[in-house]
């Protein structure tokens, strides 16, 4: 099943605020070294206690309250290492499960046959930095389709698929048919599959990087 959601019932004193705020600082400065998304994913995890002390009485005020903000934009070149990273790790939310690494990226970035579309989301507390990817086969202009469709699990249960969704049907003028092989572990992007009758919301607002 889906990844339950991050606590929204809970409190949060000043004191504990400030103490989780100080190792924010402290892991950010200790991450200098890391790739930019390892930098984003490490002070992520660490808001990710300030998310889980929201006191919300309901999921949707939950998400309200996150402020959630994504980018959309076509891959570029400087993107490959982090397309490559996610193909290699990402199983739940992954429609296909297809190992790509950077050559091949590199070639369906350049190639007038796929569309590839990055989405790097924030909230209120932390910035995410690319969590999203989706690969579009645009050879054939009657079967236009979604090969690849990777989310990260860090931001699964707050409507980003729907965005992305939506995203595309703006793009396009029609929704992608989207391919589908199932394992043991990407139930979770099924679910979504079947979620795509209800006319399911994002809380996803755009912002420019």
């Amino acid at each position: 099943t889906v990844a339950p959601l991050e606590g929204w019932d809970g409190t949060v004193s000043e004191k504990k605020e400030r103490q989780l705020l100080r190792r924010l600082k402290k892991y950010f400065f200790n991450s200098m070294g890391k790739t930019k998304e390892d930098r984003l994913r490490t002070l992520d995890y660490v808001a990710s206690s300030l998310r889980a002390a929201m006191k919300c009485k309901t999921k949707q005020e939950y998400l309200e309250k996150l402020e959630l903000r994504v980018s959309a934009r076509e891959a570029r070149d400087e993107d490959l290492a982090r397309l490559s990273q996610m193909a290699a790790k990402t199983n739940q939310f992954n429609a296909t499960t297809i190992r790509r690494n950077e050559k091949d990226f590199e070639a369906i970035i350049g190639s007038d046959c796929y569309k590839v579309f990055v989405f790097e989301t924030r909230d209120v507390y932390a910035e995410q930095g690319i969590v999203a990817y989706v690969i579009v086969n645009v050879s054939d202009k009657t079967d236009v389709r979604i090969t690849d469709f990777v989310m990260s699990c860090r931001v699964m249960g707050r409507t980003l698929e729907h965005y992305i969704v939506s995203y595309l049907e703006e793009i396009f003028g029609f929704r992608p048919e989207i391919d589908f092989v199932p394992t043991e572990k990407n139930l979770p992007f099924k679910e979504f599959l079947n979620s795509l009758s209800q006319n399911q919301v994002s809380y996803y607002r755009p912002f420019m990087v």
